[in-house]
């Protein structure tokens, strides 16, 4: 393939808030080196191709298909959530992934994978969005594509990155703040995996939405696990007691 497009966009490691972002909570992950190049071309009309140094087999994909199998299903949904923006390319795409973000590690590797797959997608298109527009779509091609019940903080820091600044991202409103950092991490792989649409990540999600569910009966008002006042404390204890 002659790419006509690339992009690349970054892992990252999350120094506070787990389990917050998609509660309404502060989060603050900051990008590494490591890195997700997705470059693009044309290809025979209405046919995504996608192909990845990792394995080197070519897999033909109808972008219009609900959740296709295997990885390829992340570029689709990025598709599928560009046409819907107006911002894709016409005809059929073929996609080549290259990086060094372990998969399965904890890093976001998918949420590389979607946020430079929507850079080098609209450049194809000739199209131009913000960095929030794209981790907007490559949250949506995560979240209701392949059906990840994410929050917003791996695309946003894929997309909104600094060099040598974490990024303080308040997830009950999306506002962010790029926070110098001038410390140095040791981060070591335990060589354990995981898939977040098959693994605990969605029954993680799921027992907060429910946790959610029942406070509400007595606090309507309530929207977020993770943001409330502290004079709600008192109302939250009684329901949902120990």
């Amino acid at each position: 393939m002659r790419p006509s497009a690339g992009a690349s966009a970054p892992g990252r490691v999350n120094l506070i808030g787990e389990h917050t972002d998609y509660n309404g909570g502060p989060v603050l992950p900051f990008a590494l080196r490591v890195r997700t190049t997705v470059v693009a071309g044309p290809a025979e009309a209405g046919v995504l191709e996608v192909v990845s140094t990792r394995d080197g087999q070519l897999t033909r994909i109808d972008p219009r298909e609900y959740r296709p199998a295997g990885w390829g299903a992340y570029v689709a949904g990025v598709m599928r959530e560009l046409t819907a923006a107006g911002a894709a390319p016409a005809g059929g795409v073929r996609v080549a992934v290259a990086g060094d973000v372990p998969v399965g590690a904890g890093l976001s590797s998918s949420a590389a994978l979607t946020v430079a797959a929507a850079k080098a997608l609209t450049a194809l298109a000739g199209a131009s969005l913000t960095p929030r527009q794209i981790a907007g779509v490559a949250f949506r091609a995560e979240h209701d594509h392949v059906g990840v019940q994410c929050g917003i903080m791996d695309q946003t820091i894929a997309a909104l990155a600094r060099p040598h600044h974490a990024l303080l991202i308040e997830c009950a409103s999306a506002e962010t703040h790029h926070i110098p950092f001038r410390g140095r991490l040791l981060l070591v792989d335990t060589g354990v995996r995981r898939e977040l649409a098959a693994g605990a990540f969605n029954q993680r999600r799921a027992e907060c939405e429910a946790a959610v569910a029942r406070l509400r009966i007595e606090l309507p008002e309530l929207v977020w696990l993770a943001s409330w006042p502290v004079a709600w404390l008192a109302r939250l204890k009684r329901a949902l007691p120990e």
